[in-house]
């Protein structure tokens, strides 16, 4: 029983001529002038307890506890017995009030909480107390009073605190009538309860204040709960919206029942504890599982309260199902990523701010010749030439500090100890608020380049024909004008030119400013190595190049050479094509295994073909996402594969079947979902599978699903299947005629197909759009 049960009347009646009856939780105070003084108040008190069937306590101090019951046996009918049943106790004020100048205010509390919990299971209606305080030092009991008054305004409880006038200073009467709501004064004969005026102030801004709080926990997007012996004791609308079950289901179920099976130890264990005070997190996730079967998740934030006199747990609930679906979402996007990035043909590695290597693919690994784990945590400058290291340092502090530079060449030592000479291209990494984080590094092996720019300085007779032959474009050109002197035949080519009258000058550059930042870097240091410019064709088209020249100062003459590095930059866009050529594989594969079905089963024959074509239609016509009409699609050309497990000779027998092999066809959906769960589709594919042959009045196999428990394009595939096989022609039967097929949809709507996806079925067979003969 508990103080809120509505069995027990809310007003209780006080004994007290001029009172009447007052509400549970009433806390009264009264001060006495002598024995007679207080007895007048505490033995009607008493008795109308008792006859009211409470449990009644008058607690005094030890020496007038004689005197206390001979009063109460003198003036309560059957005092005796009540005291003999324990249903009245003259009690100690010793566990009750603080002695001394300190105080034990857990101990006073838990003295009242147990005489109440002891009163309630022995049966009775609840508790009253006429408290004599003890004396002197009222003021000591401040505490106790904000701790009573909490206790009494929760529970079935009256109290009634009495001082002795005599020992109470002007200061001590001021703190008793601030402490309590009401006080009892004797007046004509009678008793009267006298109201603090200063309470009622407080009690309507504490009104006020509650009522703004309930609308916060009415309102509050998370969910609120009270948890106590194992049930949901108090809830806000949001626990409802998230667990999809009634207010009365939270109530009357344990709320073990919602946490999910493989969670529910660890909720429980992590509750008992907060319960025993022992030190526990407050914070952590777990699962709930809905009334409609399906997995939420949720952060849960705890703290263990008092309620109805008894502790409880209070827990706030967030719904972070959708942070978790894209946390997953993320992890697969990321392992494809990294399929990418480690099989990509350039050399990829991921510096920190002090130059730290964090991550390294494969292509560079296989450059260089290590192990991942050799790289990872060291120094990328370690793995640099020695006499270029400081350098490389150098220009690592003025990148990572925003500084722009232009593609670098550095020697690199593999783990044999040779060189081996790279173009590099570096990318400041930022986080979310665009704080540089590292650096991203694309690497290519230039050995052919510089073998090349090397053969050209050594001597431009001699090596004639490297210069007409070489697989690098070469040039000489005017600094000023930016005239061309001279190219060779892959220059040409690369400009798609017979001459080279109007390569290389300034229109040759898609954007003017590269021109410029090439020729102050060469008029600055006298020479650029893998200066990266995208270049113009006199035919209009472009191309990426890198640059390395030299500028001859005495002469004004730039000689070079390039590459065309365009492969390079579409890289990533070559990636990402290749998940859409993947997504069309996958397509051709749902064909040519559909077509396998089909030449098991040549009664058949593009069947499975003709329902995904006009399932897609349906999809499309309902206006579904091309995400979703693309998963209708894979699942119709894949709707028969269970058929592969149906002996060819029961699909190609020319009779009528028996029920036995009637039976063994009928396994397919559950053998096509058995072939296709463990497949990671985008889609729910084994599902609309499995689900193919179900229909809205459960009469459809393998499970006899019913109305919602279809997903929608299981329901769009049943339509398609059972169109499509109305209206073709088999070796044992004619097509129906198209009027016929759509009556007989439209006859069971609503009974074994979805009226909508039914009428938009006869909606696109009527129009033409889609021949299924």
């Amino acid at each position: 029983m508990t103080a809120g049960d509505r069995s027990v009347p809310a007003l209780r009646p006080s004994g007290l001529p001029g009172l009447g009856s007052v509400p549970w939780g009433t806390h009264l105070c009264q001060m006495y002038t002598s024995h007679e003084n207080a007895a007048a108040v505490y033995v009607p008190f008493v008795a109308a307890g008792l006859a009211a069937g409470e449990r009644c306590i008058v607690v005094t101090d030890d020496a007038d506890a004689e005197s206390v019951r001979a009063a109460l046996v003198a003036g309560v009918p059957r005092m005796d017995y009540h005291l003999q049943r324990r249903q009245a106790i003259v009690a100690s004020a010793r566990p009750w009030f603080p002695a001394g100048e300190t105080t034990d205010d857990g101990a006073m509390q838990r003295t009242w909480l147990e005489e109440l919990n002891a009163s309630v299971t022995m049966g009775f209606e609840g508790m009253r107390v006429y408290a004599m305080v003890p004396s002197p030092g009222v003021g000591r009991h401040a505490r106790f009073e904000e701790q009573l008054m909490t206790i009494a305004a929760s529970s079935r409880v009256l109290v009634v605190c009495a001082y002795a006038a005599g020992s109470c200073s002007a200061a001590d009467i001021a703190h008793i009538v601030r402490s309590h709501q009401y006080m009892l004064v004797e007046e004509s004969g009678g008793v009267h309860m006298v109201e603090n005026l200063q309470w009622r102030r407080v009690s309507e801004k504490l009104s006020q204040a509650e009522e703004r709080y309930r609308q916060l926990f009415e309102h509050a997007e998370e969910a609120i709960l009270i948890a106590q012996d194992g049930m949901i004791r108090l809830h806000n609308p949001k626990l409802e919206r998230i667990l999809g079950y009634s207010s009365e289901d939270i109530r009357t179920m344990p709320f073990a029942t919602f946490i999910h099976p493989d969670d529910r130890a660890r909720v429980l264990d992590r509750h008992q504890r907060w319960l025993r005070g022992e030190p526990v997190e407050t914070q952590y996730s777990f699962r709930v599982i809905t009334k409609n079967g399906s997995v939420r998740h949720a952060d849960i934030t705890a703290v263990v309260i008092s309620w109805e006199g008894r502790p409880a747990v209070l827990s706030f609930i967030t719904d972070v199902t959708e942070r978790e679906r894209v946390r997953a979402d993320l992890a697969r996007s990321e392992e494809r990523y990294r399929e990418l990035w480690d099989n990509a043909p350039v050399a990829y590695h991921l510096l920190d701010r002090d130059g730290v290597i964090r991550d390294v693919n494969r292509t560079e690994l296989a450059l260089l010749g290590y192990e991942r784990a050799e790289m990872l945590g060291r120094p990328i400058f370690d793995f640099i030439v020695p006499e270029q290291r400081d350098e490389a340092r150098a220009r690592f502090v003025r990148k990572i500090n925003g500084e722009r530079l232009e593609p670098s060449h550095r020697e690199y030592l593999r783990k044999d100890g040779s060189r081996i000479p790279v173009s590099i291209e570096d990318v400041l990494e930022r986080d979310a608020s665009g704080t540089v984080t590292g650096i991203r590094t694309a690497m290519m092996d230039v050995t052919g380049l510089q073998r090349a720019v090397a053969a050209l300085n050594r001597s431009r007779e001699q090596y004639r024909d490297l210069w007409e032959n070489s697989r690098v474009g070469m040039f000489r050109s005017t600094m000023a004008e930016g005239r061309m002197l001279a190219a060779n035949r892959e220059l040409l080519r690369l400009f798609r030119a017979a001459s080279f009258e109007g390569v290389l000058t300034p229109p040759s550059y898609v954007n003017g400013d590269s021109r410029e930042r090439f020729l102050e870097a060469l008029r600055a240091r006298g020479e650029v190595d893998g200066f990266e410019a995208e270049m113009r064709r006199p035919d209009g088209t472009t191309f990426w190049a890198s640059i390395s020249a030299r500028y001859r100062r005495d002469e004004g003459v730039i000689e070079g050479v390039m590459l065309d590095v365009t492969v390079r930059k579409e890289m990533e866009e070559r990636l990402r094509e290749s998940v859409a050529r993947s997504r069309r594989t996958l397509e051709h594969t749902m064909h040519a295994i559909a077509r396998i079905v089909e030449l098991r089963d040549p009664y058949t024959a593009g069947h499975q073909r003709r329902v995904a074509m006009l399932a897609r239609a349906l999809a499309r016509e309902m206006k579904l996402e091309p995400f979703r009409v693309n998963g209708v699609l894979i699942a119709g050309f894949l709707h028969d594969i269970g058929k592969v497990t149906v002996p060819v000779e029961i699909l190609a027998k020319p009779g009528k079947i028996n029920e036995f092999e009637f039976n063994m066809i009928k396994s397919h959906p559950q053998a096509g979902y058995d072939i296709l769960k463990d497949i990671e589709f985008d889609w729910p594919v084994a599902d609309i599978v499995l689900q193919h042959h179900e229909r809205l009045d459960g009469s459809g196999y393998p499970d006899h699903l019913t109305g919602d428990n279809l997903i929608p394009e299981s329901r769009i595939l049943a339509v398609a299947d059972v169109a499509e096989a109305m209206v073709s022609h088999r070796p044992y039967r004619p097509a129906l005629p198209l009027k016929k097929a759509c009556e007989e949809l439209e006859r069971n709507a609503d009974r074994l197909y979805d009226r909508t996806i039914a009428g938009t079925c006869i909606k696109v067979l009527n129009s033409g759009r889609l021949l299924l003969s």
